[in-house]
C-alpha cells in the first residue's frame, strides 16, 4: 500500500482534486469531512465544552450542536486557542484515520486531504505528497465564496498557514489556477507515473 497526502494552503482546490480521486475510483481520507461527523461526537463535544465554555459566547446550538462558526471565529484570532482546538480534534481524528487504514490495507493507493500536513510534521508519514498552489488572487476569491467567510477571518486564517512548496519532500506540485480539465491530467499523469515504479 502506498499513501499519498494531498495537502495546500485555503483555497488551493484539496476538495476539488479529492472529489476527482473519488470519481477515478480512489479511496481518500477528507480531513475537513471527518473533522465535521466528529463534531457530532458527544465525547469531543464534551472536551470542547471544558476548553471553550467559558470563552466562546453561544458556543453551543439550542439542539446540542457546537456553533461552529462562533468557535473558529474564536480560534482564529488566538493561535494558542487555535492550537488547543487543534489538539483535541487531531486526537480523535487519529483515530478515524487509523479504522481507514485498517479498512483500505489490500488497496494499492491511498489518499489522504490533509490541510495541516506540514504543520503537523506528518511529512515522512506519506509515500509522496502531492502540494497545490495557485496565486494569491485565486485564493482571496475562492475562499471569499465560502459560507460564513470574511475578508478579517480569511486574513486571520493566512496568518496561521505557511508556504511550503519549496520543500524536498513534496513528489508533485499541482498548480490549480488551471481549469480543472488541465488539473486533473496533470493529476491523473502523476499517478500515472508512479504506478510505474
Amino acid at each position: 500500500m502506498k499513501k499519498i497526502a494531498i495537502t495546500g494552503n485555503i483555497g488551493s482546490g484539496k476538495t476539488t482534486i479529492s472529489n476527482i480521486l473519488i470519481q477515478e475510483g480512489y479511496e481518500v481520507f477528507q480531513c475537513d469531512k471527518e473533522i465535521s461527523k466528529l463534531y457530532l461526537c458527544s465525547d469531543l463535544k464534551e472536551e470542547i465544552k471544558i476548553a471553550f465554555n467559558n470563552k466562546v459566547e453561544n458556543l453551543f446550538f439550542r439542539n446540542g450542536k457546537i456553533n461552529k462558526q462562533s468557535l473558529s471565529d474564536y480560534v482564529f484570532s488566538s493561535p494558542a486557542s487555535l492550537r488547543k482546538l487543534e489538539k483535541i480534534v487531531y486526537s480523535y481524528l487519529e483515530i478515524t484515520k487509523k479504522k481507514f487504514l485498517k479498512k483500505n490495507k489490500k488497496k494499492r493507493f491511498i489518499f489522504f486531504d490533509i490541510p495541516l500536513l506540514f504543520e503537523k510534521k506528518q511529512e515522512d508519514d506519506y509515500n509522496y505528497i502531492i502540494y497545490l498552489v495557485l496565486n494569491k488572487e485565486n485564493q482571496k476569491k475562492r475562499v471569499l465564496k465560502r459560507k460564513n467567510m470574511n475578508e478579517f477571518k480569511f486574513k486571520k486564517i493566512l496568518k496561521n498557514q505557511r508556504d511550503f512548496s519549496k520543500s524536498k519532500k513534496i513528489s508533485l506540485l499541482l498548480d490549480t489556477n488551471n481549469k480543472r480539465a488541465v488539473v486533473k491530467k496533470n493529476l491523473l499523469s502523476f499517478l500515472k507515473e508512479i504506478k510505474r515504479t
